[in-house]
């Protein structure tokens, strides 16, 4: 602003607080003091007009400034509605992936690229049957040992039938005995088998010699015996295979005697007296001695199980003990079936 054509001025503008009018809040200036300009630092080139913001000009200045301020806050706003919808969408394709899977169903593909989408599908989206795809033998559970079992139970009737034999004597033994018959039997076995006796083996012979029974069906209370032979007990033993038993371990005159009517002892003498037979048949064949029965080391106990340890001939009932001894073992080809009926 100029005053004199030798002498400038400038005039500084100060914004008041605001006061209020019918239209609203509105800025106030006046001013702030009057500086006289230096006349050394003036040259051709240099402007004394100083602009002065008007009202209206401040007004829609000012205007401008909130509608900045509230685009920039409604961007801010959008942009954080849309990365929680982005991350709710993620969120829901993993458990949905998660429910397909663990229902039997294809899991769903999820890659950082994939954009998420909320809208329901259209109804003919929707179908009512499964179709396999190529992908679905990536998720395989695997199959237990009762559904492998049984699997094999139903395609094999041989080693179906040797099973519920099994079976149904192992259930009967533990019934008359009121205890748990396979795990007394895995107990006795750890103890006293020395690694020379199966668990399998004992079931088998149960099975054979009684059916799993410990008492005379015609006789109620009686412990079962055979009135020609003297065999005695679930596992048939003779009274001299017993006495025998406790003389090797040194049982006889003791504690540890066996009592051939107790059906506790009595499975004790059993697997005993198949560990003695078991270490003979073994040191024969060791020696190029084949039993009578032949190479099977199983079926030889068997055999000395029915005729003797020292046995020099196979007697009929003895050869039917074998044969009935034989198809009882289809079962030990296949571990899941013996799994499933040692651990029921």
């Amino acid at each position: 602003m100029k005053t004199t054509p030798t002498t400038t001025y400038t005039i500084y503008m100060k914004q008041s607080p605001q006061h209020t009018t019918k239209k609203g809040a509105a800025p106030q200036c006046r001013i702030s003091h009057i500086e006289k300009e230096d006349t050394f630092s003036r040259s051709t080139n240099h402007s004394t007009n100083r602009k002065n913001v008007s009202y209206v000009d401040r007004r829609e200045y000012d205007s401008q400034l909130r509608r900045r301020a509230e685009a920039r806050k409604r961007k801010a706003k959008q942009k954080r509605i849309k990365t929680a919808v982005a991350g709710f969408a993620t969120i829901s394709s993993v458990f949905a992936a998660a429910t397909g899977f663990l229902c039997g169903g294809r899991p769903m593909a999820i890659t950082p690229s994939q954009t998420p989408t909320l809208m329901p599908p259209e109804p003919s989206a929707y179908v009512d049957t499964y179709e396999p795809t190529e992908t679905q033998d990536i998720y395989v559970i695997p199959e237990s040992t009762e559904v492998k079992a049984q699997k094999i139970l139903k395609e094999n009737p041989e080693v179906k039938m040797a099973y519920d034999k099994l079976f149904t004597s192992v259930n009967r033994f533990s019934d008359q005995l009121d205890d748990d018959g396979i795990a007394l039997i895995t107990e006795r076995v750890e103890q006293l088998g020395n690694n020379r006796v199966d668990v399998l083996d004992v079931l088998k012979i149960l099975h054979i010699e009684s059916r799993g029974r410990i008492y005379d069906p015609d006789e109620e209370g009686e412990i079962l015996t055979n009135k020609t032979t003297g065999a005695t007990g679930s596992f048939q033993l003779l009274p001299s295979a017993v006495q025998y038993v406790n003389d090797y371990f040194h049982y006889t005159g003791t504690d540890k005697e066996l009592d051939i009517k107790d059906p506790y002892d009595n499975l004790d003498a059993c697997i005993l007296y198949l560990r003695i037979i078991s270490a003979l048949k073994n040191d024969q064949l060791q020696n190029g001695i084949i039993p009578l029965s032949g190479e099977n080391l199983k079926e030889a106990m068997a055999w000395g199980y029915h005729d003797g340890p020292w046995a020099d001939h196979i007697s009929t009932a003895g050869q039917i003990y074998i044969n009935d001894f034989r198809s009882l073992s289809v079962i030990d080809n296949f571990p899941d079936v013996v799994d499933y009926l040692l651990n029921r």
